[in-house]
């Protein structure tokens, strides 16, 4: 009865709903980023607490890889994917309508398309799990490259830009308030911070993570450009831009993950060393006095807490890394043995049941590293696809970066990048890429939208000049009319 009312209830609202958002597409696609995690957890677990976990921490539904292979009629009516997919159908009626000739691709999302059919081919041909496969495809990559189409599209503007700012602050502040509530709810020490996502599932710690380093990086992008770039609306009171650039790190030292410690520490000296020269000296000073006072605070503040148990379960923890070495062997031979086009979607799970069952080594249920499951499963035209998508991005934020005509347009350029490297870095130790959750399509809008407001030809340098201010070492330097860049 449940989903018979689901479906009537689509067929009914179907009309509206697109009549809503053919006014205001990109203000219902903002609102879903804030709203989204929220409204699914009451669709998929109801009558529970959408906003935070209350109950004992435990997979409730198994690995994020070994999850069962059927796949639901109630899956199939996932929430995110009916907002992003009914968006793109707006796009696709709206030039059928208007006769408009469709605008092309960039780069990026050609390699995305291809990437898309590789999936699809590996789960239809050489999968076990064919449907599984598919959503795979569907929720961890399809669409959140939709997501990145429609931010690049929709997000067009400085006005615009900043709506998608103004939706990263009201994130921010409803992760901070949830995980505030949890924290004080479950108090063991290792308890692992899920925010509203993934609800008791540990994996929701790690897209935590995912959706605390875009917010971080958006609202300190902001923090940067306020304060000397007049023509710039900041997205949020000063105060409050503080609260989130502070908050956020202490969220990822509470997911009590070593991948996502690295990610965030090394985005952010990406960040720092890209924009050295944007800064006043007495700016990079402070970052540099700052950061050799406050880290060694919190490792003795962490220790102080009980020492016994931080380097015995998280530190030292020698059993994990023999487990993982394990594992990556067992799955790195039987990747050589398909090297070209891999095993198939979701089949790693079948070979490490096979070699826990046979070996007096541990291995792991999953692999714990994305770029060596997506070798396995895909083989070398998989994962150097999947690596072409995450250049092409890279490359829009290195010209940007490179040939951005004034401090906006570089920093802009430089937190493409940071976003990156903090994504991406937790994948070492973590099958991240392949987890289903809701970050994944929040890297891709904003990144898409911060590429589509800003990498335009009137915000670049001409390449001759730009190589001419990269020849006179004046490439790297302040612009004559920033002398400073603040913080406020």
């Amino acid at each position: 009865m449940v989903t018979l009312f689901l479906l009537v209830a689509l067929l009914v609202w179907l009309p509206l709903a697109f009549a809503i958002l053919s006014k205001r597409p990109l203000v219902v696609l903002l609102i879903w980023l804030v709203l989204g995690p929220v409204i699914s957890n009451v669709v998929k677990w109801p009558g529970a607490n959408p906003f935070f976990w209350t109950g004992p921490e435990s997979d409730k539904e198994g690995g994020y890889l070994t999850l069962p292979s059927t796949v639901t009629l109630e899956e199939l009516l996932e929430p995110t994917r009916l907002v992003i997919v009914t968006l793109l159908a707006l796009i696709i009626l709206q030039a059928i309508v208007a006769r408009k000739e469709p605008q092309p691709l960039d780069r990026t999302e050609k390699a995305m398309v291809f990437f898309s059919i590789l999936l699809v081919f590996s789960s239809v041909i050489f999968s076990n799990r064919m449907l599984f496969g598919l959503r795979i495809t569907i929720d961890v990559f399809l669409v959140p490259f939709l997501g990145y189409y429609l931010g690049r599209r929709f997000i067009r503007s400085e006005k615009q830009y900043w709506m998608l700012n103004r939706a990263m602050v009201y994130l921010g502040l409803l992760v901070i308030v949830t995980c505030a509530a949890e924290r004080l709810v479950n108090t063991q020490l290792f308890y692992r911070l899920k925010g509203p996502f993934m609800q008791g599932a540990q994996r929701g710690s790690s897209i935590l993570h995912i959706v605390v380093v875009v917010i971080f990086f958006a609202v300190l992008l902001d923090a940067i450009t306020t304060r000397r770039d007049r023509s710039h609306l900041p997205a949020a009171k000063k105060e409050i831009r503080t609260l989130i650039i502070l908050s956020m790190p202490l969220v990822i030292l509470l997911t009590w993950s070593r991948g996502n410690w690295l990610g965030l520490v090394v985005a952010l000296w990406a960040f720092i060393l890209l924009g050295r020269r944007l800064m006043a000296p007495s700016q990079r000073m402070a970052i540099a006095g700052l950061t050799f006072i406050i880290l060694p605070l919190i490792i003795l503040g962490v220790l102080r807490m009980e020492s016994s148990a931080v380097v015995s379960q998280r530190i030292g923890n020698v059993e994990n890394v023999t487990g993982r070495l394990a594992t990556w062997k067992v799955v790195a031979d039987r990747a050589m043995e398909n090297p070209v086009l891999g095993i198939g979607l979701n089949d790693t799970r079948d070979v490490l049941g096979r070699a826990s069952s046979q070996s007096n080594v541990t291995v792991y249920s999953t692999v714990h590293n994305s770029y060596l499951t997506l070798f396995t499963e895909l083989g070398l035209v998989g994962v150097l696809s999947y690596l072409a998508i995450l250049i092409s991005l890279g490359h829009s934020g290195w010209v940007l970066y490179r040939r951005g005509k004034g401090p906006r347009e570089r920093w802009r350029g430089i937190t493409v990048l940071a976003v990156l490297l903090g994504y991406q870095l937790p994948g070492l130790f973590a099958n991240t890429v392949q987890m289903f959750g809701f970050g994944h399509l929040l890297v891709f809008v904003f990144l898409g939208g911060l590429v589509g407001a800003t990498l335009r030809p009137e915000n670049l340098l001409a390449p001759g000049l730009a190589l001419v201010r990269t020849r006179t070492g004046r490439l790297m330097q302040t612009p004559p009319r920033v002398r400073e860049v603040r913080f406020s």
